[in-house]
């Protein structure tokens, strides 16, 4: 799909897009103003090496740090520590806590978020106590001594801080629900258009059968369609010359309502820029006549410029594909909003078989 015919849907379906919208937007609006405000309350530790400020151990005591952090991180999210935590406070479920490294650093930073400012700070120095009291550190003879031992591996450096209050922001769940409504939005308008059979602009009808539109019909003739006919008419191989007149065949797919009067329109147009036209009627037995009688019809070539065959819906009539033989030209209507793209492509493709009619779309606005 080209990026002009993505703009042409979303100009037609621009009310659909606009729904999406604003139903995405006001629903994280009014989802972020109902949320509950949580509290964030944070405790640092440092974890230390046994011979920490000596620079003989200086890579021994950084390489012991990060493998303590990396052991007290995922300690902090066992159900051990957890439950010490949990019966400490006397807390029946714990809140959310997060353990997690200062980069470049041998810090520890400690997140709770709590539905309260008080649970928050509490949770916060009870795991940062846990820590510190989980300490064990390797003496210079190679054991190992418990938290009574005078160098601990753990500090506290940093008490819990009062809890932040923390609400979802409205701007921010704004900006996310434009982002989402505008992706809803256009997924569905691609999924109604392609749902959608039937042809919707003058340029659609175009890119569906690589023809052009020369007529655009309307109860006035206007200057523009008068001169795309004129166009039309001075590239066919001798309209108005001496070398006889054209047989037009003027068809649509089926009967779409707003194409019943098109071969009239035609020849209207044809008339008002000077050329001799006729207007035949199969359906009338005259007119039947005239156009299967060979000599009859070269006369009315002798006297006419133009000689138009109205004849709709070529799909649903065992007449209308006769008469291509007899055509120089082809018309085919297209209703705007009426006409099924399908019939639209079936009908060009049987007029250019076996023997290629010169085909233009002629297309009339239906309802919307």
């Amino acid at each position: 799909m080209t990026v002009r015919r993505l703009r042409d849907l979303l100009v037609r379906y621009w009310w659909m897009f606009a729904l999406a919208m604003a139903a995405a937007i006001g629903g994280m609006v009014a989802q972020a103003e109902r949320a509950p405000s949580t509290h964030v309350s944070t405790s640092i530790v440092q974890v230390v090496g046994p011979f920490a400020g000596d620079d003989t151990y200086r890579d021994f005591n950084r390489d012991y740090a990060e493998r303590s952090m990396r052991t007290y991180i995922a300690l902090s999210d066992t159900e051990p520590i957890r439950s010490e935590v949990r019966d400490a406070l006397g807390l029946d479920e714990l809140p959310s806590i997060v353990a997690a490294p200062i980069p470049g650093t041998e810090l520890v930073e400690i997140t709770v978020e709590a539905d309260d400012g008080d649970t928050a700070t509490a949770v916060a120095d009870e795991m940062a106590a846990v820590f510190v009291e989980m300490r064990w550190n390797q003496t210079d003879d190679g054991e190992f001594a418990s938290a009574s031992d005078p160098q601990p591996s753990i500090v506290l450096v940093e008490p819990a801080d009062a809890a932040v209050e923390d609400h979802p922001s409205v701007p921010v769940a704004a900006a996310l629900g434009a982002g989402l409504g505008a992706l809803g939005g256009l997924l569905l308008v691609l999924v109604v258009a392609r749902r959608d059979p039937r042809v919707r602009s003058r340029r659609e009808a175009e890119e569906l059968t690589g023809l052009p539109v020369v007529f655009e019909t309307t109860s006035a003739i206007t200057g523009t369609t008068a001169a795309a006919a004129a166009r039309w008419l001075a590239s066919t191989d001798d309209p108005g010359g001496d070398g006889g007149g054209r047989v037009v065949l003027v068809t649509t797919p089926t009967t779409d309502r707003g194409t019943d009067d098109l071969a009239k329109r035609v020849t209207a147009i044809c008339t008002r820029l000077g050329f001799r036209v006729l207007l035949l009627d199969p359906s009338l037995p005259e007119s039947f006549d005239q156009l299967l009688g060979g000599e009859e019809l070269e006369r009315l070539r002798d006297d006419y410029d133009l000689i138009v065959i109205d004849a709709p819906d070529y799909l649903g009539s065992e007449v209308a594909p006769l008469f291509k033989m007899l055509a120089d030209e082809s018309v085919v209507g297209v209703n705007l909003h009426e006409t099924r793209r399908d019939e639209l492509v079936r009908t060009t493709h049987e007029l250019a078989r076996p023997s290629a009619v010169r085909t233009v779309l002629a297309v009339s606005a239906g309802r919307d």
